[in-house]
């Protein structure tokens, strides 16, 4: 009789550490999809924003940039696209063109301080340039 619970209670616990395993398996392969998924956005998001940037939607493209996270160059391009959205601008109106323009200043973009100088641009005293 000890002999058939020692060998039922080993072979439970192989059982038992068999299903963790297998459980294991699921929630990293899970894990796994869920990176795949989130890379594959960045992607789309990304090539969203080149071909917004192609027909000349800046403040689209910035946006796509911006969603495309650390994909690629795309802070980069993000930076480019606020760029010629604001120089393509005659003054800066609207709120998005001022974050813009602000964001330029900050990350020391380009001539982005002739660009303010000739909007008529005064930076915020709260921005951090770089």
């Amino acid at each position: 009789m000890k002999r058939n619970m020692k060998a039922t209670s080993a072979l439970l616990a192989v059982v038992l550490c068999g299903g963790l395993v297998f459980a294991g398996c699921g929630s990293s392969s899970s894990a796994a999809a869920s990176a795949s998924a989130a890379a594959s956005s960045q992607e789309d998001d990304y090539e969203k924003g080149v071909e917004q940037m192609n027909e000349g939607k800046y403040a689209n493209a910035a946006e796509y940039f911006r969603s495309a996270g650390d994909y690629s160059d795309a802070d980069a391009q993000r930076l480019e696209a606020e760029y010629q959205y604001v120089a393509s601008q005659r003054m800066l109106a609207t709120s998005r063109g001022k974050e813009y323009m602000q964001d330029l200043l900050d990350n020391n973009y380009k001539d982005a301080q002739d660009l303010a100088a000739k909007l008529g641009f005064e930076a915020s005293s709260s921005s951090s340039a770089n």
